[in-house]
């Protein structure tokens, strides 16, 4: 219970970063008058809102069992036991690597 509870503190602390450096950003643009920042700002938003439905959707998909599902279809593996170890799914690991790539890249473009 108390690892749960600091994991719900910590995305609330986390949380509350962010909505403060959003809203620290967006008015120091409005004060300078940059409204194209304002700009490029909204669509760094759309794209955050963007990659949260995706991981959603992939969090979904791996904790469903339908990336196991997929896998045994596809890949012809599944998940199973060996030597009292769990078998991982290759394509839930895909899917979690593809998912950090893409956010590092929006992380590259927001830098540039």
């Amino acid at each position: 219970p108390r690892i749960f509870l600091a994991e719900i503190f910590l995305v609330i602390l986390l949380s509350t970063l962010f909505e403060t450096w959003e809203h620290w950003i967006r008015h120091r643009l409005d004060q300078s008058g940059d409204h194209v920042g304002g700009k490029i700002l909204d669509v760094l938003f759309k794209e955050f809102t963007g990659l949260g439905f995706i991981g959603l959707v992939l969090f979904l998909v791996t904790q469903s069992g339908a990336a196991d599902w997929l896998a045994a279809k596809l890949l012809g593996v599944s998940s199973h036991q060996h030597d009292h170890h769990e078998v991982e799914n290759p394509l839930a690991e895909t899917f979690e690597i593809v998912h950090m790539m893409i956010f590092m890249l929006l992380v590259v473009l927001l830098f540039q």
